[in-house]
Parts: C-alpha cells; sequence; structure tokens
C-alpha cells in the first residue's frame, strides 16, 4: 500500500509538470492527497510500534 501511494505520487507530480490548466490542479491536488495519507500512515505505524513496559518494583 505504501509503495503504490509513492508510485501514485510520483505520476501524479509528473503529470503536474507536464499539462496546464484543469489537469494540473487535479494531479497536484491528487498527488498532495497521497502525501497527506503517507503522513498519516506513517504516524499511525509509529505510534502503534510504542509499547510501554511496566517496570517491576
Amino acid at each position: 500500500m505504501k509503495l503504490a501511494l509513492i508510485v501514485f505520487a510520483i505520476v501524479q507530480i509528473a503529470i503536474a509538470t507536464q499539462t496546464d490548466g484543469l489537469y494540473r490542479a487535479l494531479a497536484e491536488l491528487a498527488g498532495f492527497v497521497a502525501v497527506v495519507a503517507l503522513v498519516v500512515r506513517y504516524r499511525k505505524e509509529k505510534k502503534s510500534k510504542l509499547v510501554i513496559e511496566p517496570e517491576e518494583l
């Protein structure tokens, strides 16, 4: 899933650099949404890996 989002974001950035008008705007929006989804996914993975062990007394 992460790899698919990365590839999607790169493709959208490539499309945005080569087109104008509505297509460029839509490609920029889709690329931005993909990057935000990657950041949110990364933050959730980072939080889920945090395991707090109780201290022994």
